[in-house]
């Protein structure tokens, strides 16, 4: 006696189950040949920690704002990603990520007036002022309060003298240039190396075109005309500070996982059993062996 997908059958009864495959192969291809119809692929939507506050004017602001945090839901209240928690209120600051327009010749000097950590991203923030106008930027390693920061448009023939802080295209840096908040495309505003300790290195320029290397070790190539700051962006060993405890992940935002590896009772849900001890099995013995010989 056999049993087959609820049937009973004898074993010298093949017409049975030929004809139970077969219905089965048939509701198989029919359940296929239907669900490109019926199922669709949900769109994954990015949730991140949460959403800033535009001013309500909407015109840029030196002014700390207000910040949302998600919590993990989406629009429409639902939990999409369950490692995001709560966290402390915090504000956020608008960075202007543009260069200024400035004289090629001349150029545009700024002056760093205070350096302080960006609560919602890596990189710390430098609020620089010219005249009766201030705005946020980017900080890089070395910057200090009362630096003098250029911006300068100008392509010259012979490669300039870079310094650190300082904003120039791509065309008019020398080789082996460190550089962060880069363009894309000339005058849309830094796109690339914008994170806590991003940089990238000028490797050599192949016609109008400036090779650059990532920190992925990849390499890009783009306009002589895009602008980009000379310098490594600040706080580079913000990843290498270990978390005190669970009380100041838990505090700064992240949930805990799941608990499939922490050894709990059946109670608090699967209960994971404890490994079986190790057992020695004694070594066999060794048997002599004889040669008889036929004498």
């Amino acid at each position: 006696m056999a049993f087959i997908k609820g049937f009973i059958c004898h074993w010298g009864d093949t017409v049975l189950v030929q004809q139970r495959l077969l219905f089965r192969s048939y509701r198989l291809a029919a359940y296929r040949s239907r669900r490109k119809f019926k199922t669709e692929r949900r769109p994954f939507h990015y949730v991140p920690k949460g959403h800033p506050v535009l001013p309500p004017d909407g015109k840029y602001t030196t002014e700390p704002l207000t910040y949302i945090r998600s919590g993990g839901r989406d629009l429409n209240g639902k939990v999409v990603n369950a490692k995001i928690g709560g966290g402390p209120k915090v504000n956020w600051y608008m960075r202007d990520d543009h260069y200024p327009e400035a004289e090629e010749t001349q150029g545009l000097e700024e002056k760093v007036l205070r350096i302080h950590p960006d609560p919602i991203r890596t990189a710390h923030l430098a609020l620089v002022g010219t005249g009766n106008h201030k705005r946020y930027i980017i900080a890089h390693q070395n910057m200090k309060e009362g630096d003098i920061i250029k911006t300068n448009r100008d392509i010259p023939t012979i490669s300039v003298r870079a310094m650190e802080g300082n904003s120039h295209p791509l065309g008019a840096l020398p080789m082996g240039t460190i550089v962060h908040n880069i363009e894309k495309i000339p005058g849309e505003g830094g796109r690339v190396c914008r994170a806590g300790g991003a940089s990238a290195q000028v490797l050599r320029k192949v016609g109008d075109k400036v090779i650059l290397r990532l920190p992925s070790k990849h390499e890009i190539a783009l306009s002589f005309n895009c602008m980009a700051t000379v310098g490594q962006v600040s706080n580079s060993g913000h990843d290498d500070i270990p978390w005190k405890g669970v009380g100041e992940k838990m505090s700064a935002g992240y949930r805990p996982r799941t608990g499939w590896h922490h050894r709990k009772t059946g109670y608090h849900g699967k209960k994971i059993k404890p490994k079986r001890t190790f057992i020695v099995k004694p070594t066999p013995p060794k048997y002599e062996t004889y040669k008889l010989s036929g004498d």
